[in-house]
């Protein structure tokens, strides 16, 4: 009887004994705090390009300064075996006969003032510039920090990330596969492809000459009828079942949403957001000054403006002469898929999250 009892409470400990840290937490709980997250990895598209200029800080200014009073290179290596070449201010940059042969090369490049790349090759190294970079046409670049302005030649591929203090203008028929940004402006030309961009002024070359601004005098316009579908007309803001157009030259203070498609006539005049549960359009010459949000794609005729965020779930397609956002109030497009003509002009971010393309 004894053992039979012992057999029991032995059971019963063994079965017991993995649920004794929950009931600890569960009598005083240790776990209750929010997780900290780190967002600076997608929050900031200069993130990696400040980890680089981090590194080039600590370990690689003794290269800088040997290249700065040199006549041509200096090669080196770091402790992790990491190989280097620093390229003396105006010289050419010379790779061994390997690399030649192979047209890659995988040494990391530096250079106290400009550097120039010659095109057709691979450079899987990262590269620093404390001028300009000036890059070949067809050259492979993995990631490139320059101090002063990039210049990238036609065909050129940028697979992680490129970020110019001052200017980036990325030739025809580019592929910038990873992130792309510039402090002052960044040019991309036609038949490009792109993931994420970002400057305070982005030029989808060649630019269109600049359209005459939509008018603000609200007063000359008529205004918006209310449609006899509205569900909520709550200070200007109007809930519409089915499908909401907007008349041509007409205008409305305040927000639209549709419960179907949207439509914003030509020269028509919204001061708010419009937001459709299908596709949302923007014809010629109509502006919009809060967001366009729509849960299938956005449309951007010619010369149509959006000064607010731009977000579909679909696709996003901006037509020549468009203007999204202002240099004093920069703005973000965000879709899956981007396409955007030549002579568009952004200001802000644009993010393609399967894929972007400038026509040609």
């Amino acid at each position: 009887m004894m053992g039979l009892l012992l057999l029991a409470l032995s059971c019963a400990v063994l079965f017991l004994l993995p649920l004794v840290p929950a009931a600890l937490e569960w009598w005083r709980p240790s776990d209750n705090a929010p997780l900290r997250v780190v967002r600076e990895y997608d929050g900031s598209i200069s993130h990696f390009a400040a980890s680089f200029q981090r590194f080039v800080d600590a370990q690689l200014r003794p290269y800088l300064e040997q290249a700065r009073s040199s006549a041509g290179q200096v090669e080196g290596a770091l402790a992790n075996g990491t190989r280097i070449i620093a390229v003396a201010p105006g010289q050419p940059l010379h790779l061994d006969d390997e690399e030649e042969k192979r047209r890659e090369c995988e040494r990391l490049i530096l250079s106290p003032g400009d550097l120039t790349l010659p095109g057709e090759r691979i450079y899987s190294g990262e590269i620093f510039a404390q001028g300009a970079i000036h890059g070949g046409p067809g050259l492979v670049l993995r990631a490139a920090l320059a101090k002063g302005d990039i210049d990238l030649a036609a065909e050129s591929y940028v697979m992680r990330w490129i970020h110019a203090e001052g200017e980036a203008v990325v030739g025809v028929r580019s592929r910038l596969y990873g992130r792309a940004s510039a402090v002052r402006r960044l040019a991309v030309g036609p038949g490009s492809q792109f993931g994420r961009i970002f400057a305070p002024r982005i030029e989808f070359t060649p630019v269109a000459p600049p359209a005459r601004p939509a008018r603000l005098v609200l007063q000359r316009r008529p205004a918006l009828a209310l449609p006899s579908r509205v569900q909520a007309n709550d200070v200007g803001r109007w809930l519409v079942r089915g499908d909401l157009a907007v008349q041509p030259q007409c205008w409305h203070r305040g927000h639209l949403i549709a419960a179907a498609g949207l439509q914003v006539g030509e020269g028509a005049f919204v001061a708010g957001s419009v937001k459709g549960n299908r596709d949302v359009t923007l014809a010629a010459g109509s502006c919009v000054l809060g967001s366009v949000v729509a849960a299938g794609s956005v449309f951007l005729a010619q010369d149509s403006r959006a000064l607010g965020p731009i977000v579909a779930e679909d696709v996003v397609e901006i037509g020549p002469g468009c203007v999204v956002g202002t240099p004093e109030h920069p703005t973000t497009i965000t879709a899956p898929h981007i396409r955007v003509a030549p002579g568009a002009l952004v200001h802000g971010s644009v993010w393609a999250r399967e894929g972007g393309e400038v026509l040609a």
